[in-house]
This record gives structure tokens, sequence and C-alpha cells, in this order.
């Protein structure tokens, strides 16, 4: 098949945002045969997968982060697409391309596998300012009725992309990957980092806001630091409150326990995940969420909230462990009884690393994509 992965990200490409997501599939898919174009605002020479073809354009005068500028990245998006001439199908990773391509692509189908819905965020938690929610409205919707196939990771999203207004007939359910060759234990992990062996970690990653739960997780490890001395809390990841989360950390007198690095390019988060003795996800809301995938894949021992996406991959005391959301004294009891419980958190997190190794790897994941998706895209 001749396929176009469209990615809009231009910086690191292949590294950030939904970038790496775009690569994973383009090497996966070069090995099942297919001819694999990117198309992308790149502002660098770039490697990508061996075999893939890279249709590069400048960025608009206007800039990248505002509303005109991702809206003219993804039309300029759809020129160089055009001057391609015939192409099987057209494949993003999010829904403000997908929503004009869908239009505007009339000969060629459009796939999206999206990692969330706008409507959801609005009822969970919307990190956008009012025009860009506007703008992600509007293209969800375009989205849910004119793309070919909508790929949804959690059932939760199947619900909320149905509401969106697509046919239950062009959703397919397909779990996020994770690259297992990139994400996997690395035993000197603390020493590439400069870490301390005395002390255990409880790592965070993710973004600092709000519907991520991360007040809920200082609250959770001040009761928790009050019981184990030698626990530090690592957060890696930045937004909207690191200076909230900063000021509350020195309230609960924890400045010495808490360690903020802000983002750490992927590459090096799966140290992260290897050093911590356990990797903490309390969010209040998700679609499938990679901190989680990524964290069971470097076999750490994984705590998250009872949410979508998290309980579809993780039992509780099997693969990982669960707590009610929004519950800072479930949290911190979960916390200490997996510090508590050494040799049955390290049986957990290796149970999560086999489970992510036979059923999430890219490979895994992106077969599925052409064999549910790509190769009966006239049936939908």
């Amino acid at each position: 098949m001749r396929v176009v992965l469209f990615d809009y990200v231009f910086d690191k490409p292949g590294i950030t945002g939904l970038s790496d997501l775009v690569w994973n599939w383009a090497r996966e898919l070069i090995a099942l045969g297919d001819e694999v174009h990117i198309v992308a605002p790149y502002s660098e020479d770039v490697r990508p997968p061996a075999g893939t073809v890279v249709h590069r354009y400048p960025l608009p005068f206007i800039g990248y982060r505002n509303v005109i500028g991702h809206i003219l990245i993804v039309l300029r998006g759809w020129w160089e697409i055009r001057k391609l001439g015939k192409v099987d199908l057209v494949h993003a990773p999010e829904y403000l391309s997908t929503g004009f391509f869908a239009l505007l692509c009339k000969d060629t189908p459009v796939v999206l596998r999206v990692p969330g819905n706008i409507y959801e965020r609005i009822a969970h938690g919307n990190p956008f300012d009012w025009s860009m929610t506007q703008v992600l409205k509007v293209a969800a919707r375009l989205s849910a009725r004119h793309c070919a196939c909508i790929i949804v990771t959690t059932q939760e999203m199947r619900k909320w992309w149905g509401k969106t207004g697509t046919p239950e007939s062009r959703m397919v359910l397909i779990p996020t990957g994770v690259d297992t060759e990139q994400f996997r234990p690395i035993s000197d992990a603390r020493c590439l980092l400069g870490l301390p062996e005395h002390k255990r970690i409880v790592l965070y990653v993710g973004r600092l806001s709000h519907e991520k739960g991360v007040h809920d997780l200082l609250e959770a490890f001040h009761t928790v630091g009050e019981r184990f001395s030698d626990v530090d809390l690592h957060l890696v990841g930045d937004g909207p409150l690191r200076q909230q989360l900063g000021q509350l950390t020195a309230q609960l007198d924890m400045e010495g326990r808490v360690i903020f690095h802000g983002w750490v390019d992927q590459p090096d988060l799966p140290a992260y995940y290897s050093a911590a003795d356990i990797t903490v996800l309390p969010s209040f809301t998700e679609g499938m969420p990679r901190t989680m995938i990524e964290a069971l894949a470097c076999g750490s021992p994984f705590v998250g909230t009872k949410i979508t996406g998290i309980v579809d991959h993780v039992r509780d005391g099997e693969t990982g462990y669960v707590v009610e959301p929004g519950d800072p004294v479930a949290l911190a009891e979960k916390l200490a009884y997996v510090l508590t419980h050494e040799e049955e958190a390290q049986r957990v997190g290796r149970q999560g690393l086999d489970y992510v190794r036979q059923t999430l790897g890219w490979d895994a994941v992106v077969r599925q994509y052409r064999e549910k998706v790509y190769t009966k895209i006239d049936r939908f």
C-alpha cells in the first residue's frame, strides 16, 4: 500500500509530541512491505526509519503555537499530500489535521488514531484556551463525520467519539503501542542518572496540570513520607501548575524530598522508569496513558487510578495496582503497601513487562492497523 502519515511536530521530530508515534508506525509499516511517506513541517534534516520518504515544508510565518499557525500547517500539509498523486490512505495521530483532510482529500480515505476527545476534556478538565477549544470542537465534528475510520484506543474513547458523531461501524478499537526496544529495563539506571542507591523512588511522569491529579499525589506522598524516611518523589514534566505544586511542596515541608526535573527527552525516560521503585499516575481522566505503558515496558511497578485506559490493561495486584481517582488517602495507602511488599511489587512489575511485550509492542499494534483498518478501508 502507498500510505501517507501526517506529522505536525517540527521540533525534535520522531522524539516529542505525537511525532514518535508516526515514526513507529512508519518503521513497522515498512517492515510489512508498505510504501510510506511522511508529510511534515520538519525544521531540520531528519533521519526517519529507513525506507521512509519525507516531504518537508516550512512553518508558517506567524509561527506554530497559535490557532492560526496550527491551521496553516495543516492546510500546507494537505497541499503537499495533493502533490503526491494517488495514495491509498492518509493516517494522522490527531484530529485537528484529519478534520481538514477528511473534507479536502475527497478521493483519499483519511484514518484518525485519536489521543483523546475535546468534549471529554471539557467534561473532565480542559487544558486548552477558548479559541483552541472552539477549533478542536469543529475539527472533532468534521473528523467524526468524514474520516473513513477512527481508531480508538479505549472503550471510553469509543463512547466519546460516538457522541461526537462517529458511526459505530467506522470505529475500531486498537490500543496504543510502545517501542519495546527503547522502553525496556535498564539495570544501571540510577548510576546513569546520578541518583543515590540508598533512596527509594516514587516517580511521576507527565504534564503538571489539573486533570493529572498531581495535587493528590503530593498530599499522598506527604503521608507516605512520614512513614518512610528513605523515599523521595521525583516529578518529570512541566505544565501550568508547576508554580502551584512548588508552593504546595513548600507548605507541606517536603522541599528536600520532592524533586522537580522538568521535561526530560524521551530517550532518557527509560532510565527514570527503571530507576523507580514505583511509577504513579493519579489522573482523573486519560485516553490511553503513555506513561502507563512506558513504565510497564520498563518493568516498573505501576500505580494508577481506576479510569479508562488504565483499567483496560492494569489488573490490581497482577500487572500493576489501581486506586479510586481523587482520593489521596487511598493513594497513600496503596503506595505504602507497595513499598512494604517489595518482593510482590517486583513480581507485579515483571508481569506488567510480560503483558506489554506480548500485547502492546508496536509491531503487534501496527499489524492490527494494517489488518483491521488499512486493508478493509473500503468497507467502512
